[in-house]
Protein backbone atom coordinates (compact mmCIF):
# COMPACT_ATOMS: atom_id res chain seq x y z
CA UNK A 1 0.00 0.00 0.00
CA UNK A 2 1.30 3.65 -1.15
CA UNK A 3 2.16 6.06 1.70
CA UNK A 4 -0.40 8.72 1.87
CA UNK A 5 0.07 12.00 0.78
CA UNK A 6 -0.09 15.46 2.61
CA UNK A 7 -2.90 17.26 0.30
CA UNK A 8 -2.67 20.79 1.92
CA UNK A 9 -0.91 23.61 0.48
CA UNK A 10 2.59 23.78 1.77
CA UNK A 11 3.77 27.23 0.73
CA UNK A 12 2.18 31.05 0.29
CA UNK A 13 3.09 34.05 -1.15
CA UNK A 14 1.44 37.38 -1.05
CA UNK A 15 1.77 40.82 0.77
CA UNK A 16 0.40 42.35 4.07
CA UNK A 17 -2.60 44.00 3.45
CA UNK A 18 -3.45 44.75 7.61
CA UNK A 19 -1.39 44.41 10.57
CA UNK A 20 -3.30 44.10 13.90
CA UNK A 21 -0.94 43.98 17.08
CA UNK A 22 -2.86 41.96 19.66
CA UNK A 23 -0.25 42.15 22.35
CA UNK A 24 2.97 43.71 22.21
CA UNK A 25 4.84 42.52 19.81
CA UNK A 26 2.14 40.16 18.27
CA UNK A 27 0.34 41.02 15.49
CA UNK A 28 -3.07 39.12 13.29
CA UNK A 29 -1.67 39.53 9.93
CA UNK A 30 -3.90 40.08 7.06
CA UNK A 31 -2.62 39.04 3.77
CA UNK A 32 -3.87 40.45 0.30
CA UNK A 33 -5.65 36.49 -0.50
CA UNK A 34 -7.62 36.69 2.62
CA UNK A 35 -5.82 34.70 4.95
CA UNK A 36 -5.33 35.68 8.23
CA UNK A 37 -2.30 34.60 10.36
CA UNK A 38 -1.43 34.75 14.13
CA UNK A 39 2.12 35.18 15.30
CA UNK A 40 3.02 32.35 17.24
CA UNK A 41 5.47 33.70 19.75
CA UNK A 42 5.90 37.68 21.43
CA UNK A 43 8.72 38.84 19.02
CA UNK A 44 9.85 41.81 17.53
CA UNK A 45 9.99 42.17 13.66
CA UNK A 46 9.86 44.31 11.41
CA UNK A 47 6.41 43.93 10.23
CA UNK A 48 4.89 46.59 7.42
CA UNK A 49 1.66 47.12 5.53
CA UNK A 50 2.73 46.28 1.60
CA UNK A 51 5.58 43.81 2.67
CA UNK A 52 5.81 40.76 0.50
CA UNK A 53 5.80 37.77 2.46
CA UNK A 54 6.34 33.82 2.42
CA UNK A 55 4.51 31.31 4.54
CA UNK A 56 5.73 28.00 4.45
CA UNK A 57 5.28 24.82 6.52
CA UNK A 58 8.23 22.82 8.43
CA UNK A 59 9.15 19.12 9.50
CA UNK A 60 9.35 21.40 12.85
CA UNK A 61 6.26 21.87 15.29
CA UNK A 62 3.24 22.21 14.23
CA UNK A 63 3.98 26.26 13.40
CA UNK A 64 4.29 27.99 10.10
CA UNK A 65 7.34 30.28 9.23
CA UNK A 66 6.65 33.61 7.85
CA UNK A 67 9.34 35.34 5.99
CA UNK A 68 9.41 39.04 4.61
CA UNK A 69 10.83 39.84 1.61
CA UNK A 70 14.48 41.47 1.91
CA UNK A 71 14.67 40.57 5.52
CA UNK A 72 16.53 37.94 7.28
CA UNK A 73 15.06 35.67 9.94
CA UNK A 74 11.60 34.48 10.41
CA UNK A 75 8.69 34.12 12.62
CA UNK A 76 6.44 31.24 13.81
CA UNK A 77 2.81 32.06 12.45
CA UNK A 78 -0.49 29.75 12.81
CA UNK A 79 -3.26 29.59 10.21
CA UNK A 80 -6.39 31.69 11.92
CA UNK A 81 -8.51 31.93 9.06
Amino acid sequence: MPPQQDQRETEWVGSIAALRERIPYRYLITLDTGQVWEQALNERFPLRVGQRVRIYSTRWGSHYRLEVEGLNGFIQVDLVQ
